[in-house]
This record gives C-alpha cells, structure tokens and sequence, in this order.
C-alpha cells in the first residue's frame, strides 16, 4: 500500500528511493550495510527497509545481491580473470564462499557456468561463419569514445529490449509538451544489462536526451 502512494502521497520518498537504488548501483562491489544507506536519507533502517521493499518489491539487500551476481557472470563469461580474482572483487573472503553465493543464484558453480557459456558463445559463433556463396559484407566495428558530462532527462525502461519503443515515444512526447526538445537535441540510450544474464524482466535501459 505504501508503494502505490509514494508518488502521489511525498514525492520526496519517491526521490529518496530513486537516489538509494542509483547507489546501490553505483557501489555493488563494495559492502552494503542498510544503517549506512537509511541514515544517508535521515530515515531508521527498518523504515528505509519497508519503504524500499514495498516500491520496488525486493529488499536492498536482494537488488545488491543480484546486481553484484550478475556482474561476476558478465566477468566470467566476457574475462580471462581468475574465478578467485572475481571472487575477492566482490568482496568474498574465499573461492568456496562465493561458489556457493552463484551457484544458489545461477544453480551452476562459476567454473561450469564459465565453461558452458564459453560453448554457448563458440556455438553461435559457428552460426555466423559466411558461406562462400554470400557476397562479402562488411559490417563496421565498436567504437569506444570519452565524451564530456551530459545533463539529460531520462524515462528507464524495465523489461524487453525489444519494447524500448514506447519508452521512448513516451520521453519524445513529454520533451516536445515542455518545449525543452527540438532536432537538434542529442539522443542518448544507455543499455545497462545483459539479456543473456539478467532475466527479462529486470533488465535496465534508459532512454535520454540532453538537456
């Protein structure tokens, strides 16, 4: 109940729990201690606690819990790093501590997940092997590029990849009402989780424009 009337209710919970849950994104690597998150917002820990839980339907510690998993995973299946190396990275004291903590996750030990994930890749990859009837086709690489701050509004888009559309249709039109949007306005989209990792429906994307 609380979480259906934060919004309408004190917009300031509303801010509070958006802040604390950009920290926990922020700072999974490091220990997350709940006195420390509620009293940056002046609130009690079981306050903060309830609050949090009721608007995002998981606890703090549940939501840093999967974010730090979910990033061993990615270390585990895009890295040559060690499993003990992730392992101390995200704060476990040993290899048997955290095998246990992504096995109850994931339901597979790091080292089986890593070895079926590196099959899984070497498969799909055959998949693109060019047959020698196809014309060649040259497909442009990544580019990485370091670019200054940007201020811009954003709607977060949760779910399907697929269906970030309507998100941004949804920000278009909100920029256009407040005439804060015109074409030469840069448009920005940050993708933030592995769909083959992150389930469907936790997966994160922000759709963005300068402001």
């Amino acid at each position: 109940m609380i979480g259906e009337n934060l919004k309408k209710a004190n917009i300031s919970y509303y801010e509070i729990l958006e802040s604390a849950k950009e920290t926990i994104e922020l700072e999974y690597k490091d220990e997350l201690r709940l006195e420390d998150l509620a009293s940056k917002y002046n609130l009690s820990k079981f306050h903060f606690h309830r609050l949090f839980k009721s608007y995002f339907k998981v606890t703090p510690k549940e939501y840093f819990e999967r974010l730090k998993m979910e990033r061993a995973a990615h270390l585990l299946k895009y890295t040559n790093a060690t499993i003990i190396d992730i392992a101390f990275e995200f704060g476990f004291n040993n290899h048997e501590t955290f095998s246990r903590a992504f096995k109850r996750y994931f339901g597979s030990n790091p080292k089986h997940y890593r070895r079926n994930e590196y099959q899984e890749k070497t498969h799909k990859n055959r998949g693109y092997v060019k047959d020698s009837d196809q014309e060649d086709i040259e497909i442009a690489g990544p580019v990485v590029q370091f670019i200054n701050e940007i201020n811009v509004a954003y709607i977060r888009h949760i779910g399907d990849y697929k269906r970030v559309n309507k998100t941004w249709i949804k920000l278009v039109k909100l920029g256009l009402i407040y005439d804060i949007l015109n074409k030469d306005t840069k448009l920005l989209g940050i993708y933030y989780d592995d769909p083959d990792i992150t389930q469907e429906n936790h997966l994160r994307f922000d759709a963005c424009f300068e402001i």
